[in-house]
């Protein structure tokens, strides 16, 4: 839709900059992982978003938030 369109340029934006924070950061936390999921989430990248979400389980198996998205 039109709103989609829109958001798309800031979406890609947000990932940029969380790109650049898991880059600077020697352990970037959980909440740069859970951006760059729900933007690719909401731009329809659902591989991608999988593959973080999968590599987010994997850095932390035992956290419960992980597991429920």
């Amino acid at each position: 839709s039109e709103g989609d369109k829109v958001n798309q340029p800031r979406i890609r934006e947000a990932i940029d900059q969380a790109r650049e924070a898991l880059l600077l950061s020697v352990r970037p936390t959980d909440q740069v992982y859970q951006i760059l999921i729900a933007c690719h989430l909401q731009l329809g990248e659902n591989t991608r978003a999988a593959e973080l979400l999968e590599l987010l389980a994997a850095r932390d198996p035992k956290n419960i938030s992980t597991w429920s998205q």
